[in-house]
């Protein structure tokens, strides 16, 4: 499979998990959550946009480079403040426990995806001193 086209493919998995979650929203409202929402948000919007892109011309240039930045820094940021929520609302019994395992396994399973991404985009990238900065730690091997 083309880099390129790999790189879409998991994108539209984890733009489609992020939709899950977001459709399930709001579940408990608070301020962690209106954040974590945001940040799922904007995952979504830059994913479509990186999917333009790559249709468009398939290959790496600055709109796709600031919107996987996005994708994969707002990735890291979102599920911190999610596990921030879940821990509120576990201890304080606001949310159904099936329904916190539900959401904890779509943040993991976008985790997945976008490490999966990783081998992919530094082929499209030309490298990993191309990508070192868009990638977090956590997400390479």
């Amino acid at each position: 499979m083309h880099a390129a086209a790999e790189i879409a493919y998991h994108l539209r998995i984890v733009q489609g998990l992020a939709e899950q979650v977001l459709d399930r929203m709001p579940v408990w409202e608070n301020t962690m959550e209106e954040r974590y929402v945001l940040l799922l948000q904007e995952k979504k919007e830059s994913i479509q946009i990186i999917l333009d892109e790559l249709m468009e011309n398939p290959v790496m240039n600055e709109e796709i480079h600031k919107n996987l930045n996005i994708v994969y820094k707002g990735d890291e940021a979102g599920k911190l403040l999610f596990e921030q929520w879940k821990r509120v609302a576990e201890q304080n019994n606001y949310v159904n426990k099936d329904e916190l395992n539900q959401l904890e396994d779509n943040f993991e399973e976008m985790k997945t995806e976008l490490t999966k991404a990783v081998t992919p985009l530094y082929e499209f990238a030309g490298g990993w001193e191309k990508t070192r900065f868009i990638v977090p730690a956590l997400y390479r091997d």
